[in-house]
């Protein structure tokens, strides 16, 4: 009798081919690692956790680098590295990018108040410490979650559906990626409904997408958009009142999101140009 060895390597062009559902796979299991840690602390399985503000972020960014090095090698981490640092750009969008977050839950504020609501701004998080949050939330967002959102799996994503379908493929994820977060106490995430959160992520996809679109593909101004968005709503009380603000807050948001995409068309979000992209397929990117 013979025995055969079977090989059960994965080859690179696999990896290549199915690079986005295996870049999310890793991602999230790196990071659900770390948040399962506080689910089973929790239940009283382990008596430790790991720090989730570091490990469960820095892991997106890990599963970035170990991707694009698989597929790109040098030349696909140096196209990340160039869209993080791209700042560039009309300084009429650095303008949106940190006003339209701030305008869209004074709207809600507004509306919700104008229906009989009752919502106090800068009490739970105070002015200060939602500007301090914008900055600090952003650098770590910048480098981890962004980077990988906006610098790795959105530009290739657009490779291959317009703007508004990869948006709403991201936007899905992005939000399934939080999953955990909804099932440890004490979080934000806790407190709000979970599938108005992956609508409300969708939404947040598509505005975020004609951000970055629109500056070149910039993770940075992207990064801007994400800080100030979590910042103002923070600021704002909406999402730690009752559950009728917070599903006003998302109604809000996907009327914003649908104005743009009539503004400015599904195919790129870019209103008057057909395309501001700097690379249309990424590095190590396979299109068949």
């Amino acid at each position: 009798m013979t025995t055969q060895i079977v090989s059960t390597s994965i080859s690179p062009s696999f990896i290549k081919r199915y690079q986005i559902p295996i870049f999310f796979i890793l991602a999230f299991a790196l990071s659900w690692l770390v948040w399962g840690t506080y689910i089973a602390q929790q239940q009283g399985l382990i008596n430790f956790h790991l720090p989730e503000s570091f490990f469960a972020y820095f892991a997106v960014t890990l599963a970035v680098i170990i991707m694009a090095w698989a597929v790109g090698g040098r030349a696909a981490i140096m196209d990340i590295i160039h869209r993080i640092l791209r700042w560039r750009v009309g300084i009429q969008w650095y303008v949106l990018a940190l006003v339209v977050p701030i305008i869209l839950p004074l709207i809600s504020v507004l509306v919700y108040r104008l229906l009989g609501g009752s919502v106090e701004m800068g009490v739970e998080v105070p002015l200060g410490a939602a500007i301090a949050y914008f900055f600090m939330f952003g650098a770590k967002a910048w480098i981890t979650e962004e980077a990988a959102w906006r610098g790795f799996v959105l530009p290739r994503l657009q490779a291959r559906y317009s703007a508004l379908v990869a948006s709403l493929i991201l936007g899905l994820m992005w939000g399934l990626w939080h999953t955990p977060l909804f099932l440890i106490n004490g979080t934000g995430q806790s407190r709000w409904p979970y599938i108005g959160f992956l609508i409300f992520a969708v939404a947040e996809s598509v505005l975020t997408t004609w951000i970055y679109n629109n500056t070149r593909e910039s993770v940075l101004l992207a990064t801007i958009f994400h800080a100030a968005t979590d910042a103002a709503l923070s600021f704002s009380g909406l999402l730690s009142g009752d559950s009728n603000a917070f599903w006003l807050t998302v109604i809000i948001h996907i009327v914003a999101a649908v104005i743009i995409v009539l503004v400015t068309g599904s195919a790129r979000l870019v209103r008057g140009q057909q395309s501001q992209q700097t690379n249309n397929i990424p590095p190590g990117y396979v299109t068949g």
